[in-house]
């Protein structure tokens, strides 16, 4: 079951200082995705987007990623660190609305 959890800024930064990783981190376009062990969150599923335009090959990376994630078996919360992205295109925002029913 995925548990989505809503930080403020601050928390959000805090809980990128004293993580250790779970999966290395990997970075593709304007995305960086991390999968930590927070000491207070427990597992945290976390995704940082740069200020650039969002790319196909981020959008592989958000999927292959979280389902390496789930994978794992194991409760995580997500933070979307969603600040400095760009909006989507409508083909990319169907195929994460289409990759999310599939894998439920």
């Amino acid at each position: 079951q995925l548990v989505c959890v809503c930080m403020p800024t601050a928390l959000g930064d805090a809980a990128t200082s004293s993580a250790d990783p779970l999966i290395p981190s990997e970075s593709a376009g304007c995305l960086t995705m991390h999968f930590e062990a927070h000491p207070t969150l427990g597992a945290v599923l976390r995704m940082e987007a740069a200020s650039a335009p969002i790319t196909d090959e981020a959008i592989d990376l958000l999927e292959r990623y979280s389902l390496r994630a789930c994978e794992r078996g194991e409760k995580f919360g997500v933070l979307w660190d969603l600040r400095q992205c760009q909006v989507p295109g409508m083909r990319q925002t169907w195929r994460c609305i289409r990759w999310g029913t599939e894998h439920k």
